[in-house]
Parts: structure tokens; sequence; C-alpha cells
């Protein structure tokens, strides 16, 4: 998409390109945000039932073990705080897919000697939570010799296992330091996504990436560079960059957090929004460039004098 923009770029003009791209990102930043909505709407608020859990500043249990989660594939999403950092955890109840995966596996683990089968169960039991770690250890050791369809089979059934054990503990500290309390700010379950909205929220990002790349990924340097000011373009642009990459930053550490106190639905709406202010100033404000000589768009800018 960006060659394609590149070759429009002095056909269509800037304005042209950057309404269309943002207005692409609109319609797929608004389409993630129901689709996410659609299962973050049915989610409960079980933060209560969580912090009982917390025992000795950690957490660890087993959400399939849970009564209060209810029946069918459930996802478990907490944000909790250590100190003054804020972090996320999930754990998933399996889905018919999942349940698919342990069955391939316990077949390929009939298929091995008795003392290795022992060997996989206590592992299994290490990997949903309720054995000690280092019969996880043993096991890798046991499955990385057997042949690759086996490994493969017995690695996928790890990973369902391991997504439902949630295991929450504080972080290293020096000697004689006080160690933070573990707060369980917010705690939601509901229904894991189906594969099919999963397929849907792919195509939204692959059409945000899209619409990015036909628009403002090439436009904005392209416009930015021909608008600004001769005299103070090579600041200007510097400057222009910092605020980027410092915008950048900022969002990705905001972004966690915020999604687990709002959700990812209310995240994309924000930035649908901004969005849509991007479009206006693109299209009702931003002058046209194509065709125009760097004096001539610094005319654009120039105040007619008084008395003419």
């Amino acid at each position: 998409m960006t060659v394609v923009a590149i070759v429009l770029v002095e056909r269509k003009g800037r304005v042209f390109l950057l309404k269309l791209g943002t207005g692409g990102i609109i319609v797929s930043l608004c389409l993630l945000a129901l689709l996410f909505y659609r299962f973050e709407s049915q989610r409960v608020d079980v933060r209560a039932q969580v912090a009982a859990q917390v025992s000795g500043n950690r957490l660890d249990f087993n959400l399939a073990d849970a009564r209060w989660v209810g029946q069918g594939a459930v996802q478990l999403s907490i944000l909790y705080q250590y100190g003054e950092r804020q972090q996320v955890a999930e754990a998933y109840t399996p889905t018919e897919a999942s349940l698919a995966v342990l069955v391939r596996a316990d077949e390929v683990a009939h298929t091995l000697s008795p003392q290795q089968q022992a060997v996989l169960r206590q592992a299994q039991a290490a990997w949903s939570g309720h054995g000690p770690a280092e019969a996880a250890d043993a096991a890798q050791q046991l499955i990385a010799g057997l042949p690759a369809e086996a490994r493969t089979a017995l690695e996928a059934g790890r990973r369902v296992l391991a997504a439902q054990h949630i295991l929450i503990a504080p972080p290293p500290a020096a000697a004689g330091a006080t160690l933070p309390a573990l707060h369980i700010l917010r705690a939601t379950a509901g229904p894991t996504p189906s594969a099919q909205t999963g397929a849907l929220a792919a195509l939204c990002i692959a059409g945000f990436i899209a619409a990015f790349s036909i628009g403002p990924g090439v436009c904005v340097w392209l416009a930015l560079s021909e608008l600004m000011p001769t005299r103070i373009r090579s600041v200007g642009m510097g400057v222009a960059l910092l605020i980027n990459q410092g915008t950048g930053t900022l969002i990705a550490g905001a972004f966690l957090p915020l999604v687990g106190n709002f959700g990812f639905h209310v995240m994309f709406l924000f930035w649908t929004l901004c969005t849509v202010v991007y479009f206006i100033t693109a299209a009702f404000f931003l002058p046209e460039t194509r065709g125009k000589s760097l004096e001539e768009i610094e005319l654009l800018f120039v105040r007619p004098a008084a008395g003419r």
C-alpha cells in the first residue's frame, strides 16, 4: 500500500490520500470497537472473588477450579499493582478447540512408557498450578527427546494447561527491603471470544495498516516538509520527529493500564475520535501542495499587507 500511495501522491494529491487513509482508519477502529464491545460488555466484576484468593502477598490459583467462573470457555483479566507499577494478567478455561488439543496430548502420552507417563502427569499438575515447578523442568527434558509430532502435541497441551493458571508474585527485592503489597485493582470474567471474532479483528487490523500506509504513513512527512517554512525547516522537522516518537512512547506505556481499567473498546473509540479530528483537519484546513513549488507553498501562509 505504501508503493500505491507513492504512485498516487502526485496524481491525486496529499489531501485526497490523507482523507482516504484517515477515513479507512476510522472505519477499521469503529469495527474493532464494536467487536470488542460484543464480548467485553458481557464481563462481570469478580474483583472480590479474586482478592479472596490472595495469600502471602501473592495470587496463585487455577481458573478451572474457581466455582464462580461458570460454564463454558471463560477469560479472566486482572489488573494488579505492586508498589507503583500496574500490570495485567489473564487466564482462560479451555475452549472446544483447546479440549481437542488436550485429548491429542493424552493420546501421545499413552504411547510412552509408564515411567515417562508418571513424569508427564507430575508436569501437567505443575503446569496447571497443582504441583511443584521442578516437575515441569524434568518433563521439558523428556519432551525435547521425543519425535517432532509428539513434541508438538505435548507442547500444545502444556500451553492450554498453563493458560488456566494465574501466578502473580512480588518482584525480587534487595535484602532487607520491604516488599510492596499486592493490590487487585480490577478483575473481570466473561466469555472467551470465538475464532471468528479473532479473524474479524485481524481483518480490521489489516485494514488499519493498509489505510495508514496509504494516507498518514506517507503523506504526513511529505506534507510537513513542504509546509514547514524554509528558515526553520531543519529545526522544525527535528522537533516534529521528537514529538512523534515521544507520543508513541507515551501511548505504549499507557496502553495496558488503560485497557485494564476501561477495556479495548473504549481505547479504540478514543482513537477513533482522535482520527475524526485528524480527518477534519486534513479535509478543511490543510492546503493542497500538489504541483506547487516550495516558494508557492510558502506564499499560501503570507498575510496580505494592510490596505491592499
